[in-house]
């Protein structure tokens, strides 16, 4: 897949790769006009920096190959911009009006099949793999399910959560031991070449642990809670997102179908309420929330007001993907 190899190289040997890719894609006849899109999440700040390099080689490479690149970008807030200015997705509807899309990106939200899935509610073609490969190619517990349910030869791994190195590190270090020495340890759900470790001994596996926990799900301290608001009520303008005794907004200025950056609070029983952003107005308040300690929650909103089928709500989700950590592997 010579755009496989264009996204993952450096400038000079992706835009030659992008050249060819474009040449061989030229022949279809209905490709005349393509997008190169590249990202800038800021949750994933290493891979969302090699995004940015991989997609100027790309786009250049489009334009060597005599198409029209249409450079595409998405902050940290999650806002998608061309040349300064937001561009609306809307389902069915395409990108820019792009025959296809280059999704130059690395790491979570790019490789992982979320933007994948994205571009196909948008009704655009894309390079690359589809959502389910992406998913479970970056998901490498998954992906290492995948490979065992087809009989392909793998070595020993073993699967450590953040909870259990935090709490019970001595008991996991013993747990490893049958593995051997050295071990790569590596975050389960990041790229191919981010946190990665080679432990030689057994005081090097704490710090490679360490390291793959801080790459990949961020840890939750001992007794706090991790709360991420997800605005998913169309109905709703942006909304700010408060709790009692907290100092700081859990969410500010969320508009529908964003997430806010996770925050880590004391576990305990929180009253919450979502206002309107502009005007102060209540939209919902929610009280007794309550959130256990070393758990991360997604508080969905959801609903409409005045809908008696459908109601305004705050239903909080436990995000269980914070057990999948690192797989040490020898």
């Amino acid at each position: 897949m010579p755009i496989d190899a264009a996204a993952a190289l450096g400038d000079e040997d992706a835009a030659e790769l992008g050249s060819e890719a474009l040449r061989r894609a030229a022949e279809l006849p209905e490709l005349e006009r393509t997008s190169a899109g590249y990202v800038w999440t800021g949750r994933d700040y290493p891979a969302a920096r090699v995004s940015l390099r991989s997609g100027e080689a790309v786009a250049r490479g489009l334009e060597e190959a005599g198409h029209e690149a249409l450079r595409v970008t998405i902050s940290r807030e999650g806002a998608w911009d061309h040349e300064g200015a937001t561009v609306e997705l809307v389902p069915g509807e395409g990108l820019l009006s792009a025959d296809a899309v280059f999704p130059a990106l690395h790491g979570p939200f790019g490789e992982d099949g979320s933007v994948q899935g994205l571009l196909r509610l948008l009704g655009v073609p894309f390079v690359g793999s589809d959502v389910l490969g992406s998913a479970v190619a970056m998901d490498k517990l998954m992906m290492k399910a995948v490979f065992a349910a087809h009989g392909l030869a793998q070595t020993p791994y073993a699967v450590v959560s953040h909870h259990e190195w935090t709490q019970r590190p001595e008991a996991t270090a013993a747990r490893l031991r049958p593995l051997g020495l050295p071990v790569f340890v590596k975050p389960a759900n990041l790229g191919s070449s981010v946190g990665i470790s080679k432990a030689k001994s057994r005081a090097a596996l704490r710090p490679a642990l360490d390291l793959a926990g801080a790459f990949d799900r961020s840890p939750v301290p001992d007794g706090g809670a991790r709360v991420t608001v997800l605005q998913g009520s169309v109905a709703l303008p942006p909304v700010n997102v408060t709790a009692t005794g907290e100092d700081a907004a859990w969410a500010t200025q969320l508009g529908y179908g964003r997430t806010s950056e996770a925050a880590v609070v004391p576990a305990g029983t929180y009253d919450v309420e979502v206002n309107l952003a502009d005007s102060g107005d209540t939209a919902i308040s929610t009280p007794g929330l309550v959130l256990e300690g070393n758990s991360s929650y997604v508080l969905v909103i959801m609903g409409e007001p005045n809908n008696t089928d459908h109601p305004l709500e705050i239903r909080p989700l436990v995000d269980t993907t914070e057990e999948r950590s690192a797989t040490p592997t020898p």
